[in-house]
């Protein structure tokens, strides 16, 4: 008798935590904006208007300190690569709280390359379509949950290159190299343009 219970409350914790995991949605009936690492985010005064939305995604290895002006200081959800050395992820994660939401490309590497357990409820995995860049993905993958336009803020901000922190011709270089071995760019700049003309993204850096 004890076995069985203890087999059946196994079970059923199992089949709990897989239904959170699918269907957990913390941008439900939430403001959303994605946040971006594209210069052209500087002087735009945007910091206040970031930090007022419920939640604020940013992405890979963004830098807040003597930026939040332009960026905001908020963050609560997240995209990392996980070619981002675990070090650097903690770095950013130490001085972060409350995440309410991660997104990856793949699950499993995540978790373990980060150090989180396979069934947290935060991570979510995209779908496996085109090899876009982080911030489309991410676009993409609030659009589906939501329904609803998306608001972003310093992303396809190519014809800009480097970071809001780092316009160095290093950094550029390597933005130039990515955007030619692993993505597209032609085709992810049609697709962002797309969703702004059919009403599903806005882009509040003007």
């Amino acid at each position: 008798m004890t076995k069985n219970f203890v087999k059946f409350s196994v079970i059923f914790v199992i089949i709990f935590i897989k239904f959170i995991k699918f269907t957990y949605n913390p941008f439900k009936d939430k403001s959303v904006i994605v946040v971006g690492n594209s210069p052209r985010i500087l002087g735009k005064n945007l910091g206040k208007i970031i930090d007022s939305y419920d939640i604020v995604i940013r992405i890979n290895k963004f830098k807040l300190d003597g930026y939040e002006k332009d960026t905001g200081s908020k963050c609560n959800a997240i995209h990392i690569n996980e070619s981002l050395h675990p070090k650097n992820f903690k770095n950013i994660l130490d001085n972060l709280s409350n995440i309410v939401w991660m997104g990856t490309r793949n699950r499993k590497k995540f978790c373990r390359k980060f150090g989180y357990f396979p069934w947290d409820h935060r991570i979510q995995e995209y779908d496996k379509t085109g090899k876009y860049t982080s911030g489309l993905l991410v676009i993409l993958h609030v659009l589906k949950l939501t329904g609803r336009p998306v608001h972003i803020a310093g992303i396809g901000g190519h014809s800009v290159p480097g970071y809001y922190y780092d316009q160095s011709d290093t950094a550029i270089k390597k933005i130039n190299d990515d955007m030619g071995k692993m993505h597209n760019f032609d085709k992810e700049q049609a697709k962002l343009d797309q969703l702004k003309r059919d009403g599903m993204v806005f882009d509040i850096t003007f």
